[in-house]
């Protein structure tokens, strides 16, 4: 993990927060914990079926040390059952939404409940219901743009790059989650950015396509395009991109632009329209379900610590600018 952590601080040009995956044994947790690394981080994969003690153990020492737990929220035994329906070599990604339904999120986040307890954060939350569901089991949530702005008619349309975990939802139930943002209720916004090359998101059988979405570069302006065409309050998207993250990790010094805070900016303009052409990304996948929309509303500068790291499309800092969250200056 160290050594992870030290290879990309050499590349990073912005501040980057790390979690740690499930370690083998929890006596790897007790020193984990002592790094600067934010939190745990866990996959359907490592909590689902029968309740593992060691698990249980590692998730105690995480609350212990005051670190973060966070969750994906998908029931596998529901995947597992739901792709049987399919036996065999299953081509393309459209029944993708069936195998992976909203009933296996509303299940996870209760198997999680009653198995590790609250005090958790369910990431990449897709429906109202969802939201609704961790609340009352004492969660955390976020919300990924990927779900604020897409839908499963995305997936039949584009194939394998709309492919993500959880699935893009139908349109009602991204109406639903929109109207949840605009009224506030949802705190925090992310990225889940999760970039591999289009090679592999070409690929036609299901099981081999890989799930995830290329969203750094489309992810704050594709919302600004929805304040601009729907009247979606900016303030609370404004509020779900900085403060409640901050909030989230605890840490006053980020959030807002009061006296004293980091001077951590983005500066945009909301109604500058713009083509997206992922040819021009700095991410290395180079494809977006956005590729050819004018989207209206775009980020012209970065600001991390009172410094222009980005600025007309172009990077202006070197390589390792940036630092490692939670570590210690030299």
């Amino acid at each position: 993990m160290l050594e992870k952590i030290e290879e990309a601080e050499a590349q990073i040009v912005v501040d980057v927060g790390f979690y740690f995956g499930k370690p083998g044994e929890p006596s790897e947790v007790e020193k984990l914990v002592k790094t600067h690394t934010i939190g745990l981080k866990l996959y359907p994969e490592d909590y689902s079926g029968e309740v593992q003690t060691s698990l249980v153990e590692t998730i105690n020492i995480v609350r212990r040390s005051s670190k973060k737990i966070v969750f994906h929220p998908e029931d596998l035994s529901i995947i597992e059952q739901n792709r049987k329906a399919y036996p065999g070599i299953l081509k393309g990604v459209e029944k993708h939404s069936f195998i992976r339904p909203v009933e296996a999120e509303l299940s996870a986040l209760n198997v999680f409940r009653k198995n590790f307890g609250p005090g958790a954060h369910a990431t990449h939350l897709t429906t109202l219901k969802s939201i609704l569901t961790a609340e009352e089991n004492g969660f955390t949530h976020d919300v990924s743009v990927n779900h604020l702005t897409l839908t499963d008619r995305d997936l039949v349309r584009l194939g394998g790059i709309c492919k993500v975990n959880p699935p893009l939802r139908n349109s009602e139930e991204r109406k639903m989650l929109v109207e949840t943002l605009d009224k506030g209720r949802i705190k925090i916004l992310v990225t889940d950015h999760a970039p591999h090359t289009l090679e592999e998101k070409s690929l036609t059988l299901y099981d081999e396509v890989p799930s995830g979405i290329p969203c750094f570069e489309t992810a704050f302006s594709s919302i600004l395009d929805m304040v601009n065409k729907t009247g979606l309050n900016i303030h609370t998207v404004i509020e779900a991109f900085t403060r409640g993250p901050a909030e989230f990790l605890g840490d006053k010094r980020l959030g807002s632009l009061d006296e004293g805070k980091l001077a951590n900016l983005t500066v945009f303009d909301p109604k500058e329209e713009w083509k997206v052409n992922p040819e021009e990304f700095h991410t290395k996948a180079k494809y977006s379900p956005f590729a050819g929309r004018v989207l209206k509303g775009r980020v012209k500068a970065t600001v991390v610590r009172g410094v222009i790291v980005y600025q007309e499309e172009e990077i202006q800092v070197e390589k390792g600018f940036g630092k490692v969250y939670g570590k210690p200056e030299k």
